[in-house]
C-alpha cells in the first residue's frame, strides 16, 4: 500500500525558507563582488592608477597637413620606414594620478618612449635617458614622455609608477590601457619602442629595441634643431 506524500510541517517550513533566501542573497553578493574585483584597474601599493581606463588616438593636422590615425609597424632593419615625415597621431591617456594627458604635435619637438616595467631592455633604457639628461646631452627644448605599457601585476618590477619614480624620470609619465592600444596603434613590434617627433609634428625617427647612447643623442638633437626651422 502506497504511503501518502510527505508534507513538511509548517514549523520546519518557517525555518527552511529563511535559510534558502539567505543562501541566495549570499550567492548574489559573491557574484557582485567578483564582478567588481575583476573590473578594477591595476593599482600599486600607493594607490596610483597603473593603466589608463580609456585612451584615444586620432589623426592630427598641422600646417594643413593631416597624418594617419594609425602608424604602420616599424620595418625590419635595413628597410625604409615609410612613416618617416608623416604627421604623428594625437594621443590622450591618463597619468598615474588618473588625470588626462593629451600629447599633440605641432607645438614643440618631443619623444614618445614606450616601456614595460618587466622588460630588461626598458630597465636599461630608462636610466640611460635620465643620465643623458643629467649630463645635458638631451636638449632642454624637447619633452620625453614615458608611456608605461604591457603592465602586468604578476610580472617583475610592478608597479611602473614606482619604477619610473625610483629612476627619477624627469619628464611626463603616462599609462597605456590594459590592452596596449597606444603602443600597438603607434606601430610597435615590441619594447622598448621610441618615436622622435619634430616641432612641425612630423616623425623624425622610430626605433625598436634597446638604443645606444649615440642613437638617442643624435635623434634628440635632430628634433631639437627642427624647432628653430619651424620657428
Amino acid at each position: 500500500m502506497a504511503k501518502p506524500p510527505y508534507k513538511m510541517p509548517n514549523q520546519q517550513k518557517s525555518k527552511v525558507f529563511p535559510i534558502a533566501i539567505s543562501l541566495v542573497i549570499i550567492a548574489m553578493i559573491a557574484v557582485v563582488s567578483i564582478t567588481v574585483i575583476s573590473n578594477k584597474k591595476p593599482v600599486g601599493k600607493s594607490g596610483k592608477i597603473e593603466v589608463s581606463s580609456t585612451v584615444s588616438i586620432v589623426a592630427s593636422t598641422v600646417n594643413s597637413k593631416t597624418g594617419p590615425d594609425k602608424l604602420e609597424p616599424v620595418p625590419k632593419e635595413g628597410s625604409a620606414d615609410t612613416e618617416i615625415g608623416k604627421i604623428v597621431p594625437t594621443i590622450t591617456a591618463k597619468d598615474f594620478q588618473d588625470k588626462d594627458v593629451t600629447i599633440a604635435p605641432g607645438k614643440k619637438p618631443y619623444v614618445l618612449a614606450f616601456v614595460a616595467h618587466w622588460c630588461i631592455h626598458c630597465q636599461r633604457e630608462i636610466p640611460l635617458f635620465v643620465r643623458l639628461n643629467n649630463e645635458n646631452k638631451i636638449p632642454k627644448n624637447i619633452e620625453v614622455y614615458a608611456i608605461a605599457t604591457g603592465t602586468d601585476t604578476t610580472r617583475d618590477n610592478f608597479p611602473p609608477s614606482k619604477w619610473l619614480s625610483r629612476e627619477e624620470w624627469p619628464w611626463t609619465k603616462v599609462a597605456d590601457d590594459q590592452a596596449g592600444t597606444l603602443v600597438a596603434t603607434m606601430g610597435s613590434p615590441g619594447f622598448p619602442y621610441v618615436v622622435y617627433v619634430n616641432a612641425d609634428g612630423t616623425i623624425q625617427a622610430r626605433t625598436s629595441g634597446e638604443q645606444t647612447e649615440e642613437t638617442i643623442i643624435t635623434n634628440a638633437q635632430a628634433i631639437s634643431k627642427s624647432a628653430s626651422s619651424n620657428g
